[in-house]
């Protein structure tokens, strides 16, 4: 990167930094440079500037979706479980068996 090109981005993040700073002793947040000078970067992204309603209020993280379920996923969590509880990997694997076919109209 050359002299010119890191004084551009210096600049640019000097730039934000007095924005950041003007928005948080501004309204709504009002805060003294004291207070803000406490605070981490990650405090005023994750608080200050997180996602907020039309009233204000701050928008809880809707979370993540879950994995959909493999039926290994299943099976080697059932293993573990039937093997935890002192049965044999052999007589775990013979129950995941006879569950499965159960499930899917065969023999009991």
């Amino acid at each position: 990167m050359s002299d010119a090109e890191e004084d551009a981005r210096l600049e640019h993040a000097g730039a934000v930094m007095a924005a950041t700073f003007a928005q948080l002793v501004s309204e709504p947040f009002a805060l003294p440079m004291s207070q803000i000078a406490r605070l981490t970067d990650r405090q005023i992204a994750e608080v200050y500037f997180h996602g907020r309603d039309g009233q204000g209020k701050i928008i809880p993280p809707k979370e993540p979706a879950a994995a959909p379920l493999t039926e290994a996923a299943v099976k080697a969590e059932f293993l573990t479980v039937c093997t935890q509880l002192g049965m044999s990997l052999g007589a775990a694997e013979q129950r995941w068996e006879a569950e499965r076919a159960r499930r899917k109209g065969g023999t009991p």
